[in-house]
């Protein structure tokens, strides 16, 4: 009897021929980096959410529908139109946030933060969208916080390789 690899090899009849092919794996892991950021936007995208449908739960719907009076949520002003806003893109933020990789959060972060600039810095968005500057810098701080764990985030990197053996009997 031989050994090779620190395994018997058996001598078999003809018929049956043992086989050993040598391969390479790839052992993936995800960096704590990154689940602590996935989290973190997660977090973030539940709060825009928990707010939007906190106003749309408040609002009168029965008779007003779109045009009903605004209501406030975290000492910012909702419109019904602004509060079903919030809500989408509360779920779209969910969406993106529970992605592995970063490059959602990014561009999601970089269009939060371009809106809450528009509506800090452009005064006619404020009286037509019917936003405050509350919006604004709320836009602003989410949007920060997915760039943040956007750039942080690097899906699943390659951290080593591993041989495996396959035996398979012919």
């Amino acid at each position: 009897m031989r050994t090779t690899h620190d395994r018997p090899i058996v001598d078999q009849p003809d018929h049956v021929v043992v086989t050993r092919d040598a391969g390479y794996r790839d052992v993936e892991v995800a960096d704590g980096v990154t689940q602590v950021s996935r989290i973190v936007a997660l977090i973030t995208a539940g709060i825009v959410l928990i707010l939007g449908m906190m106003a749309m739960a408040r609002l009168d719907w029965n008779d007003a529908q779109l045009d009903a009076p605004v209501v406030s949520v975290a000492d910012m002003l909702y419109t019904p139109a602004i509060a079903v806003g919030t809500a989408i893109i509360g779920v779209l933020l969910l969406g993106v946030a529970a992605s592995r990789f970063g490059d959602g959060r990014v561009v999601m972060g970089a269009l939060m933060v371009a809106v809450g600039a528009v509506i800090l810095l452009v005064d006619e968005v404020q009286a037509s969208w019917s936003v405050e500057e509350g919006h604004g810098w709320f836009a602003l701080l989410v949007g920060a916080v997915f760039l943040v764990t956007g750039f942080l985030t690097d899906g699943r990197r390659v951290i080593g390789r591993r041989s495996t053996y396959i035996e398979s009997v012919r």
